[in-house]
């Protein structure tokens, strides 16, 4: 999504395709994270104060900052692995340490 604010439209009819393999997962989150790394490493405050038009209630669209649409990915990100460990520790599995230690993998 920030690759397609930065270019002014997010459009998600024009998402790629969806990995078929683990290999292509992989390979297409280290091409993504590589290549968006790098554009904001380069965007100026005026491009990362840009607004977008985004989803923000059914059938509804609104103006969001690029820079808000960041963090609300970095967020996103936080959620779904807080809801992984969930999904871990109800399955039996052990939660791995993520951001820091957990109960199975104290540090210390």
């Amino acid at each position: 999504m920030i690759g397609m604010a930065l270019r002014g439209n997010v459009d998600f009819s024009k998402s790629p395709k969806a990995p078929e393999t683990i290999q292509e997962i992989i390979d297409a989150y280290e091409s993504i994270h590589k290549e968006m790394t790098a554009k904001l490493r380069v965007a100026t405050d005026a491009d990362l104060n840009k607004t977008v038009k985004f989803p923000v209630a059914p059938k509804k669209m609104g103006d969001l900052r690029i820079l808000d649409l960041a963090w609300t990915m970095v967020m996103d990100s936080v959620h779904h692995r807080g809801q992984l460990s969930v999904y871990l520790r109800l399955a039996g599995a052990k939660v791995p340490s993520i951001y820091g230690p957990s109960a199975d993998e104290p540090w210390m």
